[in-house]
């Protein structure tokens, strides 16, 4: 079913999300996910529906994924990528970010790797600071190179 998505001044938004124990049980979120994310956009995160499940789906050059309990196994490179959050509407930002993310998690009841490069990195990754409660809004960004615009 189609959810509002939250925006910045929802707890939920800044807290991590808990290890999802029972794969069957995820699956309300993810088509919920499904439902939520607008045409427009890349990715979508459990907690911007309001659940405290580790999962996101991504939808990048023709990749669908939903993950489940996803964690980085490797990252490397970085670039400046401009980002924006359906979480934080009307506003951009230029957060560095890994050139390249190796993601693992469950995919289809399956544990998967998901390699990202590029404009896929950037959304996995962004998906993935949600999970642990991090927006790209935050001061701890401009530490590493991010700007607000």
């Amino acid at each position: 079913m189609k959810k509002v998505i939250l925006v910045s001044g929802d707890p939920i938004l800044r807290q991590k999300c808990r290890q999802v124990e029972n794969l069957t049980d995820a699956q309300a979120v993810i088509t919920d996910l499904w439902d939520s994310l607008p045409t427009t956009g890349l990715g979508l995160a459990a907690p911007q529906i309001g659940s405290d499940l580790r999962i996101f789906v991504a939808r990048v050059n023709g990749l669908e994924v939903a993950m489940i309990n996803p964690y980085i196994v490797k990252s490397s490179g970085s670039f400046l990528a401009d980002e924006g959050c359906f979480s934080l509407p009307g506003r951009m930002f230029t957060v560095r970010r890994f050139k390249i993310v190796k993601i693992r998690g469950w995919v289809n009841g399956i544990q998967r790797t998901v390699n990202g490069h590029d404009n896929l990195a950037v959304v996995l990754r962004h998906e993935l600071d949600h999970l642990d409660g991090r927006m790209i809004d935050e001061t701890s960004w401009a530490e590493h190179g991010g700007r607000v615009r």
